[in-house]
């Protein structure tokens, strides 16, 4: 300005505490208030405006706070070792200012910090060397200060492995006076890790000797058996038991015995476990059928047979143990659930009577896996003001991981400069300002990773409204000419304030109340007089918002007075316009026009967020002024206003409504970024819907309508896609699609394509899987429906007998499979992935020819198949036919025909079946006799008329059952001019007397039973003691019988067989069975019923027995006249005595009273009828002495024979 002195200046609003002076800006008070102060100077010459600017003055506090370090910011912080921390932690500060620095008291060497940031960085940290660091932080800003402590706490890792203890021996000895149970040696380690890191266990890995134990918990070596060997090495480790890896440490020893092997020889190995306990880990979330440990006994063969149980602590039936002895998983283990199983497992040892009982335990660790993403809890949203100081508090966010194996860190998923989030703690503090007019809500987006999952969650922070903002003119300066009545507003001023819920009002300033007024709530001016045409009036008009504190704002009004002069009121060619407008038009285009108006009026749009999208120019033209998407909005209606600055009281307004037309500028987009579809059993059907892509286009009418198609990837047609809904319909499926495509994944393209011109279209991904765990062709089953192996009974134990294998439908390769046997009685065992049995017990074709058991496989998927399994025994010839004595002697008299029986040999085989079939030769070179080889029956060859003194000759009879099981015997042959009577049935056969005679003879014989009965019975009465009648005395029943009786030689012919036997005991069985040896086959059943036929004597008939065998008469009486070989099963009763019953006295034998030999109860064990040779009476028998003595009484016995020839020996004896 030239001349400053004519030009006035004018502060508007007037201020308490600045004033003009000149052109100076004073301050007029000492106690400024703090903030911003807005003030408006005009410059105005001779009434004249010349110049206005707006002025903002900015007072500061006098005392402003000192920078104050927020205390969640400090504290603890636990971090991991071995790891680079780079920027680990944040220092927050509140009231920070350009000058303020952070450092830290000291120099630590292993930590750094930010002086601006407040970042604290530091090395790789070794909890080993320093498990904790305190570290202090110190703020200074122009000599303020403030401080915090942050205590750094180093969490372990398990990377230190266990040592043994330096003292740990290389060389172990076992003196001579060492005993069961002692300890050679206590076994220690020691670990830097702390904590189960640094919690150290002992085993014994390998001990050839299998003579000593190592307690876990003690280390304590000790001894548990004797072994023969001098020195042998040992191998034991130390583990810890950190997670997820345990660490471990192995030492070999030797070991030395100095024990005496004299006494070694005297030891009994104890029947027992080699462990008294087993340390086992096993890692969480593997599949079921993992391998635990195997357990050994010693004091047992391998072919034992243990039977082992889990008895106590196998929880959930986590476990199982096989025949072997081998524990393995039984279901999917979970360290969450369980940490640690003690399992007691006890084996039953078979061939011990009673049954011997041992047992031990297993200590089973389960590894801990990080197998579990950490968790957020569910979070609440958080309020906090707009005028919350940098640096303060927010939130605290925490995670959980149930795996506990490693620290969780935390960090912002996506970035926000308005808050930060602590790594290792969580904590959200505020790191920049914030503003509600800019946003009133804000999502922290969070991140937590515990070094391979992570997990994300989101926290609201809603900001509460602060009375930060004063009100705020539409302009800066106000210009108004006025010419209208008083009264009348000719002006309306208008202000906004940011902040939520404000009341404004308006007010004037006092100099100018008497000519304008101002309404206080709508702001309208208005004269209550009208001043003199050409004054100018500069007034000041104030708005005031009603917050707390109160923020107020003054503007400027310049109003010049003029004349009134009529105006023509400025009108729209009509009230409401409708215009079409293109998406994506350029700014600048015309849309329409409002007026046809030539004047310049000032048009306003209404509605602010239409007036940003169009502009109305000074001549009613409707232009775009910013972005058209019709996606975002299709249709807009406003007001416009026509504003005459000369004339308030003439506006006026239309309404307009355009309608935006779509473009096609959008591709369709699938609702997911790829589709999986998992194929099921039940979706194999033609036509069946199995899923559905979808696609979105945002575009209107045929620019927005998608269709469908296959680009690739459906090479075998499986699927149908429908291009109008994007349906996925199976087509067409046959499990030999799956040879081209063995993982069972086909990826199809996708195309999704709109109707718009030009057209757009997205490629999206469809992912047809068939999950071969589920999907039936994949389940196990057997080929055959049952299997049937045929087993040798001599097969030895621990034989592979089978190797089964389960298939699939689709015969794909399954490594997958667990096999296993059931109600197999522990005779076979099965491995569980290769499926091989394997042979427990011994078979025994006789006692068990068929076993039955059932063989399952399963897929660990829930998917099983069971069929029957039958061991088919063959049977062995395993045991060599027995002969019923070691030697035998058959008398034969020369008078024999040739081709006569004289004997029968009979042996026994223990074998069943064919093999249990017995035949018999003759292995010497003679001609007198021969045998049949399949009833052993020896008959007279040739004719022995040529012969006259006594021979006898030996021949050797060979009993065998197949080529290599043969057993052989002597036969001893005298032959001799002995007395022999013609066989009954000869005379039978050729004489009538003689078959009458003999009739009689029977019937004569029944009544001689009858009698002797009654008499035994009324002696038994009487005396105690045995009465024998002499034969040649008749019988009085007062007689006592003498003290001698005269000794008799009986003589039995059954079947014309003779044998002759030598003398035995005499002994009492309980109970007789008879049996026929007619034919073999009889003797066979006779074998299988526990009894056999016994070879008669050849010895005279007395007068007691003529139609029956001494055999017969045992038998009548309760004896069993079986002789039986030791060798024998066990399920068989025999009498080992029987060869001796027919050599004995019959007053030893005989039970008091009459004998009856017709009963039919009784049986015979050789149903043939016993002939005598003669009818002629019957001599005194010699008793049974040496064969001379016998033929001299034969002599004697043929002289007397004339004379005795019709006298009748009666026999009585009482037992």
């Amino acid at each position: 300005m030239s001349n400053i002195e004519e030009v006035k200046l004018q502060l508007i609003p007037t201020s308490h505490f600045f004033e003009l002076q000149g052109a100076q800006i004073v301050q007029k008070s000492v106690n400024l208030p703090a903030g911003t102060h807005r003030v408006t100077v005009v410059a105005q010459k001779e009434e004249e405006l010349i110049d206005w600017m707006l002025l903002e003055i900015h007072v500061a506090p006098k005392f402003q706070d000192p920078p104050k370090i927020a205390s969640t910011s400090c504290g603890m912080v636990t971090v991991e070792e071995n790891m680079e921390l780079k920027e680990f932690k944040r220092i927050m500060a509140t009231g920070m200012t350009n000058s303020s620095r952070f450092r830290f008291q000291g120099s630590p060497s292993l930590f750094s910090i930010d002086p601006i940031t407040g970042y604290i960085s530091a090395n790789a940290l070794d909890r080993e060397t320093a498990q904790e660091h305190l570290l202090v932080v110190l703020l200074s800003d122009s000599g303020r200060n403030d401080s915090c402590t942050v205590r750094v706490t180093v969490a372990d890792q398990n990377d230190n492995a266990p040592q043994f203890n330096m003292d740990t021996p290389d060389e172990i000895s076992i003196n001579g006076s060492s005993q069961i149970g002692d300890i050679l040696w206590k076994f220690a380690g020691y670990d830097f890790d702390i904590g189960l890191n640094g919690k150290l266990s002992v085993d014994l890995l390998e001990d050839s000797s299998k003579s000593l134990d190592l307690v876990p918990e003690t280390g304590a070596l000790v001894v548990r058996r004797f072994a023969p060997t001098d020195s042998w090495r040992i191998k034991v480790r130390v583990i810890d038991h950190g997670s997820p890896k345990a660490l471990e440490s192995e030492k070999e020893l030797k070991i030395l015995n100095f024990r005496q092997k004299a006494s070694d020889s005297k030891d009994v190995e104890p029947i027992e476990f080699l462990r008294q306990s087993y340390i086992s880990s096993i890692d969480e979330s593997l599949p079921r059928g993992q391998f635990v440990a195997k357990l050994e006994a010693s004091g047992v063969s391998g072919a034992s047979g243990i039977t082992y149980s889990i008895v106590e602590g196998n929880q959930d039936s986590a476990f199982s143990i096989d025949s072997d002895g081998v524990v393995r998983s039984n279901l999917e283990l979970d360290k969450e659930i369980l940490d640690r199983y003690n399992l007691k497992v006890i084996g039953i040892v078979p061939g011990t009577s009673p049954a011997t009982q041992i047992s031990t335990r297993i200590d089973i660790r389960i590894n801990n896996l990080n197998d579990n993403l950490p968790s957020f809890p569910i979070s609440k949203p958080r309020r906090v003001a707009e005028n919350l100081k940098v640096g303060s508090y927010i939130a605290t966010v925490q995670a959980k991981d149930i795996d506990g194996l490693g620290i969780l860190q935390y960090s912002l998923d996506s970035p926000d400069p308005h808050f930060q989030v602590d790594r290792f703690t969580g904590v959200i503090h505020l790191a920049s300002p914030l503003d509600y007019e800019s946003s009133k809500e804000h999502t922290i987006h969070l991140k937590v990773s515990d070094g391979e999952f992570d997990a994300k969650t989101n926290l609201t922070i809603f900001v509460s409204d602060v009375n930060d903002n004063p009100p705020k003119f539409s302009k800066d300066f106000y210009e108004c000419h006025v010419a209208y009545s008083p009264g009348q507003p000719f002006a309306r001023i208008e202000v906004t304030d940011l902040d939520s819920g404000s009341k404004l009002s308006y007010s004037l300033a006092s100099d100018t109340s008497t000519i304008f007024k101002i309404a206080p709530e709508t702001g309208a001016l208005s004269m209550k007089v009208l001043p003199p045409v050409g004054e100018r009036y500069l007034i000041t008009v104030t708005a005031t918002d009603n917050g707390i504190p109160s923020f107020s704002t003054s503007v400027p009004v310049l109003v010049v007075i003029g004349e009134q002069t009529p105006t023509e009121k400025p009108v729209f060619e009509r009230q409401e316009f409708r215009f079409e407008v293109l998406e994506n038009s350029k700014a600048g285009l015309q849309i329409g026009n409002l007026s046809g108006d030539t004047r310049e009026f000032l048009y306003s749009i209404q509605d602010p967020e239409a007036s940003r999208i169009f502009h109305v120019d000074q001549f009613g033209r409707l232009f775009v002024a910013g972005p058209i998407d019709r996606e975002l909005k299709s249709y807009y209606e406003f007001t416009v206003e026509i504003e005459n600055n000369e004339m308030m009281s003439q506006k006026t307004q239309c309404k307009c409504h355009i309608t935006v037309l779509d473009e096609n500028d959008n591709s369709p987009i699938f609702t997911s970024s790829g589709y999986s579809i998992h194929l099921k059993d039940t979706q194999t059907t033609h036509g069946q819907k199995i899923g559905q892509i979808l696609a979105r286009d945002l575009d209107s009418d045929e620019n927005g309508r998608v269709s469908y198609r296959i680009l690739s990837g459906n090479d075998l047609n499986i699927v149908t896609l429908n291009t109008d809904s994007g349906v996925i319909q199976m087509n067409e499926w046959t499990d030999s699609q799956l040879e081209e495509f063995p993982n069972a994944t086909w990826q199809i393209l996708v195309e999704a394509r709109d109707h718009g011109h030009p057209y757009r279209s997205t490629v999206g991904t469809v992912t047809v899987s068939l999950k071969m765990s589920s999907w039936s062709g994949s389940a196990p089953f057997f080929v055959l429906p049952v299997y049937e192996i045929h087993v040798m009974e001599d097969t030895p134990i621990g034989t592979m007998i089978q190797r089964v294998r389960a298939s699939n439908r689709l015969g794909m390769e399954n490594k997958g499979l667990l096999y296993s046997l059931k109600e197999h009685g522990g005779k076979l065992s099965i491995d569980v992935k290769t499926g091989e049995i394997t042979l427990k017990s011994h078979m025994d074709w006789e006692s068990e020819p068929l076993i039955s058991m059932y063989l399952s496989v399963s897929d660990g998927n829930g998917r099983s198949a069971v069929v029957p399994l039958k061991i088919m025994v063959e049977p062995v010839d395993e045991f060599a036919p027995v002969f019923t004595k070691s030697s035998y002697r058959l008398q034969i008299p020369i008078s024999t025909p040739a081709g006569e029986s004289v004997g029968q040999m009979q042996a026994i085989d223990e074998d069943g079946g064919a093999h249990g079939i017995v035949k018999y030769s003759i292995s010497d070179r003679q001609s007198t006799v021969t045998i049949e080889e399949d009833t052993g029956i020896i008959r007279l060859h040739k004719s022995l008329s040529s012969r006259r003194n006594l021979t006898i000759e030996q021949i050797t009879v060979v009993a065998y059952s197949s080529r290599n099981k043969q057993t052989k015997t002597t036969v001893y042959l005298e032959i001799g001019p002995f007395d022999v009577q013609p066989t009954l049935p000869k005379l039978l056969l050729h004489s009538k007397p003689v078959q009458i005679a003999a009739a009689s003879l029977i019937l004569l014989l029944a009544l001689l039973i009858i009698v002797i009965c009654v008499c035994m019975c009324k002696s038994r009465s009487q005396k105690k003691h045995p009465e024998i009648l002499k034969p040649s005395e008749p019988r009085r029943p007062s007689q006592k019988a003498p003290k001698t009786i005269q000794k008799q030689v009986y003589s039995v012919k059954t079947g014309e067989i003779r044998t002759l036997s030598g003398d035995l005991p005499h002994h009492f069985p309980s109970n007789s069975m008879t049996s026929s040896v007619s034919t073999s086959s009889d003797a066979l059943r006779i074998l299988r019923a526990s009894s056999r036929s016994q070879m008669d004597s050849g010895i005279d008939p007395d007068n007691v027995s003529i139609n029956s065998s001494v055999t017969d008469y045992l038998v009548s009486l309760g004896v069993n006249a079986n002789p039986i070989p030791p060798r024998i099963r066990h399920n068989t009763t025999y009498d080992s005595l029987m060869n001796e019953y027919i050599y004995a006295r019959v007053e030893d034998v005989l039970p008091p009273g009459p004998i009856n030999l017709s009963t039919p109860s009784q049986h015979s064990l050789l149903r043939q009828p016993l002939l005598t040779a003669a009818r002629r009476p019957q001599i005194p028998a010699p008793s049974f002495e040496p064969l001379t003595e016998i033929f001299s009484e034969i002599v004697e016995m043929q002289k007397a024979e004339e004379s005795n020839r019709h006298r009748k020996e009666y026999v009585q004896v009482e037992i």
